[in-house]
């Protein structure tokens, strides 16, 4: 027996539905980037003004952009997916791409994009896309996202050089259908490989962590060493003291010195996160070993 509450939800999705199609068919589409603060907010930006040009077909688009924490305590797509839905819903939009910072890894192989073809929505993992050119592959997967919501004819192969020969020698991309699966809020997935995969996902995070930053913060710091280091070189005690030392015992004191700042860092600002078992894992580890966000 249906609750009155679900069939008026029911009605409202039904009415949303005959509303967005009849918005297609009039040649206007709505598409909604959903976005983290930093790094995804400025790849969404530059996306929406490049998008309506590379989507060019007989309808007029219109890509809005939504600067929302929509991942904060978030730890799977699957969660992502239903929090897009929602907003989708809001906002009217006929289709939704949520762009965020966060690493996921399923099966360990880290996830690049998921989506689900009945909601209209889908997820994109930029630390998966790797730490340079963010501009560039991001738009190539959001393209390949599109023709999946839109179920253009042959869009699951244009691949829009997904699968281009740099890209399968580096850390080549594969499309996955999830339909009939038990997870059933995901349709089609994007994953890289295990290996090669996981060192573009670490070289992503570090991009997405901005760790140079941190020399702003540390510009006191940073100002006292240098001070200091100009007084040893033009002091005579400390070059005999580093003659008497030896070169091992310098590299040593080196590698310790480095040790042991990394480690006051990391304590002190809680920047180690612990692993955490899930269905749909985000990995702790690598966000432990790139520091995921550095603490002001």
């Amino acid at each position: 027996m249906i609750s009155d509450d679900a069939k008026v939800r029911e009605q409202m999705d039904d009415a949303g539905g005959t509303r967005r199609t009849d918005a297609c068919r009039s040649g206007q589409v709505k598409l909604g980037l959903i976005t983290d603060p930093d790094l995804p907010e400025q790849v969404a930006r530059h996306l929406a003004d490049e998008l309506p040009e590379h989507l060019g077909d007989d309808r007029e688009w219109t890509v809005e952009v939504d600067v929302d924490p929509v991942t904060a305590g978030e730890h799977s797509t699957r969660d992502i997916l239903r929090a897009t839905a929602d907003r989708l819903r809001e906002r009217d939009w006929d289709y939704a791409i949520t762009l965020t910072d966060l690493p996921v890894r399923v099966n360990r192989r880290p996830v690049v994009a998921d989506a689900n073809l009945d909601g209209r929505v889908a997820v994109v993992s930029l630390p998966a896309l790797g730490g340079t050119q963010p501009y560039r592959r991001s738009r190539q997967v959001v393209l390949q996202l599109v023709d999946e919501l839109t179920g253009r004819d042959g869009g699951a192969d244009h691949r829009y050089g997904l699968d281009s020969k740099l890209t399968e020698a580096v850390a080549p991309i594969r499309r996955t259908s999830e339909q009939g699966s038990d997870d059933g809020e995901v349709d089609v997935r994007y994953t890289a490989t295990r290996s090669r995969g996981r060192l573009r996902l670490l070289s992503g995070m570090v991009r997405t962590n901005q760790p140079w930053r941190l020399v702003f913060g540390l510009r006191n710091a940073l100002a006292a060493a240098v001070a200091t280091s100009a007084f040893g070189l033009s002091s005579s005690t400390i070059w005999q003291i580093g003659d008497m030392l030896g070169a091992w015992r310098q590299v040593f004191a080196a590698l310790g010195s480095v040790v042991i700042l990394v480690g006051w860092l990391i304590a002190a600002h809680g920047l180690w996160e612990k692993r955490r078992r899930t269905a749909h894992g985000t990995g702790s580890r690598c966000c432990s070993t790139t520091s995921r966000r550095w603490r002001r």
